[in-house]
C-alpha cells in the first residue's frame, strides 16, 4: 500500500473528549471504565493526542 494523504483531523481530541464523557453517562460502569481516558485527554489537550486521517491505494 501506498499513502497518498495524510493529515491530523483538527480539534479530534475534543470530539473523542465528548465522546468519552458522553459513552460515561450512558452506561451503568461508564465513568469508571472511561475515567482514564477522560483524565488522560483534559490532561493532554491536544498536544501529543489526535486522530489521523490517512489514505492510501493498493498497488
Amino acid at each position: 500500500m501506498k499513502a497518498t494523504s495524510a493529515r491530523l483531523q483538527q480539534n479530534a481530541w475534543q470530539d473523542w473528549l465528548l465522546w468519552a464523557r458522553a459513552t460515561a453517562e450512558h452506561h451503568p460502569d461508564g465513568q469508571s471504565a472511561n475515567q482514564p481516558v477522560i483524565d488522560m485527554l483534559a490532561t493532554d489537550r491536544g498536544e501529543f493526542l489526535s486522530f489521523a486521517l490517512v489514505s492510501a491505494h493498493k498497488n
